[in-house]
């Protein structure tokens, strides 16, 4: 589980919205159980919250326009996320990790999105969204449910 907060003074305090989600955690945690926690800075890693808006929108563009999911968020993070072409990655490996498909004709690495930062996965969404509207892909009732 990853919940977000903020410091006040000298304490960490949930922020409000993650405050029934972590009561939920805590209740499901044994007495004498275990757990860890990993605290770092928030403002470079993708949240969780991205994740749970992207994989619908992509899902459902894929269901609209008929296309297997997989090949769907592969075409959407190679057009508005993270990729390089193969012979680029060849010659300057990245630094993260990614998957090796073929676009068009043209095999590409494409960056995981588990290493996607909050500003490529805002680009990756936002061209989502985009391509959606463009197509003609229904997608209120996912936008509704983040706002």
């Amino acid at each position: 589980m990853t919940v977000a907060m903020v410091k006040i003074g000298e304490n960490l305090s949930l922020v409000d919205s993650e405050a029934q989600r972590f009561r939920e955690y805590k209740a499901s945690v044994s007495e004498g159980e275990l757990v860890e926690a990993d605290f770092r800075s928030p403002s470079k890693k993708a949240t969780a919250q991205q994740a749970r808006l992207f994989h619908p929108l992509a899902h459902r563009y894929a269901a609209t326009l008929g296309y297997n999911q997989v090949e769907a968020k592969h075409e959407l993070c190679i057009l508005f996320g993270v990729s390089v072409s193969m012979g680029q990655a060849l010659e300057a490996p990245p630094s993260w990790s990614g998957y090796a498909v073929e676009y068009h004709g043209v095999k590409y690495l494409r960056k995981s999105t588990t290493q996607y930062t909050v500003a490529e996965y805002k680009d990756l969404i936002d061209g989502t969204v985009h391509a959606c509207i463009e197509a003609d892909v229904d997608i209120e009732d996912i936008m509704r449910e983040v706002e």
